[in-house]
This record gives C-alpha cells, structure tokens and sequence, in this order.
C-alpha cells in the first residue's frame, strides 16, 4: 500500500493544523523537481496576524535561524503576498542571502508590494504562467479620504505642474512673438507675470512638509531595493531596476508578468518554462490560507 502523508507549514499554523492535501501534494512535486528545501510565504488567510509582511513575519524568520530550523544552505521560497513593510521585507531578504547563501522566489500568483522588493533579493525568480509582481511606490494611508494612496500622487504632482508650466511659457511665449512681432526679451516678463498669476494657487496648495515625507518614503523603498539586487548587479543596473519599479509605472496593482520582468531584466529563472506547471498547480489551491515556515512532510500513522 503506498504512504500516505500529511503536510504542514512548519511556523504557521504548525503541526496542529495540516494544509489542504491538494496543496501539500502540489508543494511535493515541487519539491522533488526543483530539489531545494522548500519554504512558504502564503498570505492570503483572512482576519489573522500572518496575512502581511510585517514584523511578525521578520521575527519567525529571524527566530528559524536563531534556532537552526532556517537552513544553512540555499532554500526555495513560495512567496504569495500582497505586500507589507518594505523594511521587513528587505530583513527577510538579507537573512536568506546572509544565511543560506540566498534563494529562489517562486511565485504562483502574486507577489506584490513589499514581496516584490523580497522577491529581488533572490537568485532566480520562477512566475507561475498568472504569477505577477507589482511597483514598490509606497503606500500612505490618507485619513482624509479614508483609503490608501501612492507617495507617487503628491510627488509626481509638483512635478507634472513643472512641467505644465515649462511648455505653458514656452507655448505662449511663442503665440505672442508670432502675433505682435515683438523680441522675446521685451515679451518675456509680461508672460512670466501671467504664467505666475495662473499658477500661484496651484503652487500654493502643495503642503512641502508632506512632499518631502513622501519623497523620502518612496526613496526608502527604491534603496531597500537597490542593496538585495546588487547581489546579482551592478551598482548602476540595481540603481535603474530599482528606479524604474518605485517611478515608472501608473498604479500601485499595475501587473509586472513574466515578459514585463524580462523586459526590466529582473533575475527570471531560465527553469521557468520547466517548473510553471507545478506552480501554477500550487496557485490553484493557495487561496485564502497563510501558511507560513518550512514546508514538511508526515508519513501517516
């Protein structure tokens, strides 16, 4: 009669409480196939502590090595997260690196946020053939609004409103030389006068203690960044990777797949055309668990 096996996320929620056979059975594939101690990151339990990437999360992974479950070799980390704190984020990376000489980030579904700025820190990056990363422009709660927003939207204001009144002045300066035939320096300070009545309010409402903090909100992020690529890069290829996930794209959920992570020249595993079916079989049955810590095997009594 074959052996029949249970199977736990060692952390969380432990040995009392056993995944889904569907998903330990997935995660054993995996296992075997990519023959690496697996470890799981699966945040997607509802109402419970382990849901984001925060310090909880940091400690577990800090305490496994403390006490020698964490191993001292390269690991293999299912990560399924829509994010956290960048800064525990960035500890966890710099424990697998520092610890086990670093790891692959496996991704069946998403990887967002915070665990994207994780995910850099790997050796390889294997996406599930649906499995995204996302920006890492930070997230402020706005208690005004009542909902969360990007350190993106003040700080590309001012600079959207630069720009508005460059080509404003250029533009207008030009409309006039034409019609009235006059030099631009006699014409030039009657347009700054009118360009500065125009958007002096605008200016006016722009809050600088806010602009700064946001500034330097995203900047954490985009550094955090920057010190896990550069085990794999350069200082100037980490600095523009970086760069280009905290500024260039339109919302926080924007969707970075496979062949937009290769165009960023992200670590995406050459093995990932191989191993994408026993991922995506792990993404079919991830939903709305955490599971947290090694991933073990049970023979049944």
């Amino acid at each position: 009669m074959p052996k029949q096996f249970e199977y736990f996320a060692g952390i969380y929620p432990g040995f009392d409480t056993p995944l889904s056979g569907e998903l330990g059975e997935a995660l054993a594939c995996l296992r075997q196939k990519i023959d690496m101690p697996l470890w799981l990151l699966i945040q997607d339990g509802r109402n419970d502590d382990w849901s984001d990437l925060g310090e909880q999360i940091s400690k577990a992974f800090y305490d496994a090595r403390r006490h020698k479950i964490l191993p001292d070799r390269p690991i293999a980390l299912v990560i399924d997260s829509h994010g956290g704190l960048a800064e525990d984020a960035y500890e966890v990376g710099k424990i697998l690196q520092r610890h086990c000489g670093g790891f692959v980030a496996i991704v069946p579904r998403h990887a967002k946020s915070a665990a994207t700025l994780l995910s850099l820190g790997a050796d390889e990056i294997v996406l599930g053939m649906f499995g995204e990363l996302g920006p890492l422009d930070v997230q402020i709660r706005d208690d005004d609004r009542e909902e969360w927003i990007s350190g993106l939207d003040e700080v590309q204001a001012l600079e959207r409103l630069h720009a508005f009144v460059m080509s404003a002045l250029d533009q207008s300066m030009l409309t006039i030389c034409q019609r009235t035939q006059r030099k631009v320096a006699a014409t030039l300070p009657q347009v700054t006068r009118l360009i500065t009545q125009m958007t002096k309010p605008l200016f006016e409402n722009i809050d600088v203690l806010r602009y700064t903090q946001m500034s330097r909100s995203l900047k954490v992020g985009e550094e955090y960044a920057k010190r896990l690529l550069a085990r794999r890069f350069n200082k100037s290829e980490a600095a523009r990777i970086a760069r280009n996930l905290v500024e260039n794209y339109p919302t926080h959920s924007f969707v970075i797949d496979f062949d937009e992570a290769t165009e960023l020249r992200l670590q995406v595993s050459a093995r990932n055309a191989e191993l994408a079916p026993m991922v995506d079989e792990v993404a079919e049955h991830c939903a709305r668990i955490s599971a947290i810590g090694p991933f073990i095997a049970k023979e049944k009594p």
